[in-house]
C-alpha cells in the first residue's frame, strides 16, 4: 500500500489545475494519506515526508554540512562543467551571472548528489555556494559568462535577513536563533544530518505589499507566519532567495 506524498498533496492544494478526480490507486496499489505527514504540515508547516529527496536531492548528501573554510579564487567561466580542485580553486563563492538571458547552474557533491539546481533568469542573478574539493559545478547556457568571486564574510546580523540562493550556515553566516519565515520555503539540513523543509504560503504567493506587511513586526498574527529555530551548524540549501525576520 502506497502513501500519498505530502509534496503531491501540496501541489494539488497550492493552485495547480487538475481536470478530473485524483486517482485512488497507483500500479494497482491503493494510495493512502500519511496522517503523520499531514499533521506535521498542519502543526508546523513542515514538509517531512517520504520522497522529499525527489524534490530536494541535497537531503541525501553526506557532504553538504560544514563549511570548507576556504576563500576561493575569483574567476569567470563560460558554459561547461568544472570540478573544484581541478578546474577552479575550492572555496566559498558568490556567483554573479553576466550577459545571459536564461540558463541553469547545477552543483553536485563528490558522490554525484545534486545539491543545487538554479534556474537563472531575471528573478535570480546571484547565489552563494561552497565548492569543496571534488564538487562539480555545471553552467548551462547558450551564451554568457558566470563570475565566481570569493564570498568573503557573508555574516548577516540585521533584523530582516535576505539570504541569496545557495548555501547559508547558521552560526557562521547568520546567528543561530528564532526566525519567522517570510518567504515561501526554507529547506535545510540540521547539523545532525536530519533534513526539514518549512513552508510559508503567506509568503510564497505574496506580492510586494504583502511581503512588506510580513516584514513589519506587529503587522500579522504570529500564527500566520512560521517560526523556525536555527541552531549552530544547520545548513540552509535553497534554490531561491530566503527572507527571514528575527523573532
Amino acid at each position: 500500500m502506497k502513501k500519498v506524498s505530502l509534496i503531491l498533496i501540496l501541489l494539488f492544494t497550492s493552485g495547480c489545475s487538475f481536470n478530473g478526480i485524483m486517482p485512488q490507486t497507483y500500479d494497482d496499489e491503493t494510495l493512502t494519506e500519511s496522517e503523520a505527514d499531514i499533521s506535521d504540515y498542519q502543526s508546523a508547516h513542515l514538509i517531512n515526508t517520504e520522497g522529499i529527496d525527489e524534490r530536494y536531492p541535497f537531503t541525501l548528501s553526506e557532504e553538504v554540512l560544514g563549511k570548507s573554510g576556504l576563500e576561493g579564487e575569483g574567476t569567470t567561466i563560460s558554459p561547461g562543467t568544472y570540478t573544484a580542485g581541478e578546474d577552479i580553486e575550492p572555496g566559498e563563492y558568490s556567483l554573479e551571472i553576466l550577459d545571459m538571458d536564461a540558463g541553469g547552474i547545477t552543483v553536485n557533491d563528490n558522490s554525484g548528489v545534486r545539491l543545487l539546481e538554479l534556474a537563472v533568469n531575471y528573478n535570480l542573478n546571484q547565489a552563494v555556494v561552497d565548492l569543496k574539493e571534488g564538487f562539480e559545478i555545471e553552467f548551462k547556457a547558450r551564451s554568457g559568462t558566470l563570475t565566481l568571486e570569493p564570498a568573503g564574510d557573508t555574516a548577516e546580523e540585521n533584523e530582516v535577513l535576505y539570504l541569496p540562493a545557495g548555501m547559508t550556515e547558521a552560526g557562521s553566516d547568520i546567528p543561530e536563533g528564532s526566525y519567522y519565515l517570510v518567504s515561501g520555503f526554507l529547506p535545510l539540513m540540521r547539523s545532525d544530518g536530519h533534513s526539514e523543509v518549512y513552508v510559508n504560503y503567506e509568503g510564497r504567493f505574496a506580492g510586494q505589499d504583502q511581503l512588506d506587511a510580513l516584514l513589519e513586526e506587529n503587522s500579522v498574527e504570529k500564527d500566520d507566519i512560521q517560526l523556525v529555530e536555527l541552531y549552530d551548524g544547520d545548513m540552509i540549501v535553497s534554490e531561491e532567495e530566503v527572507i527571514l525576520r528575527k523573532e
